[in-house]
C-alpha cells in the first residue's frame, strides 16, 4: 500500500488555488495584458488555452516522478535501516 505524505495545503484550498491563478490569468489576457495577447481576443485565449493545455500534463507528470523517487529513496532508506 502506497503511503502519501501530508500536503502542507490541503487538496481542495490546492485546487481553488489553482482555479484562482487561471482566473487571474483568463482576466490578465482578456484585459490586454501578459505575453498571450493579440489584436483578437479569441486567439488571445485559445494561446492561453494552449499553453495550460500543454503545461498542465507537464507538470502532472513531473510531480509524479518527483513523488516516486521520494517513495524510492524512503524505501532505500528504509531496508538499509533494517540491514543494520
Amino acid at each position: 500500500m502506497i503511503q502519501q505524505k501530508s500536503s502542507i495545503v490541503p487538496h481542495p484550498l490546492w485546487q481553488i488555488g489553482g482555479s484562482v491563478v487561471l482566473a487571474i490569468a483568463v482576466i490578465a489576457t482578456v484585459n490586454g495584458k501578459g505575453g498571450f495577447v493579440s489584436a483578437d481576443i479569441n486567439q488571445s485565449l485559445m494561446q492561453l488555452q494552449s499553453f495550460i493545455g500543454v503545461i498542465t500534463p507537464t507538470i502532472l507528470v513531473l510531480t509524479a516522478t518527483i513523488a516516486e523517487r521520494t517513495q524510492a529513496e524512503t524505501k532505500l532508506r528504509l531496508a538499509m535501516l533494517l540491514m543494520d
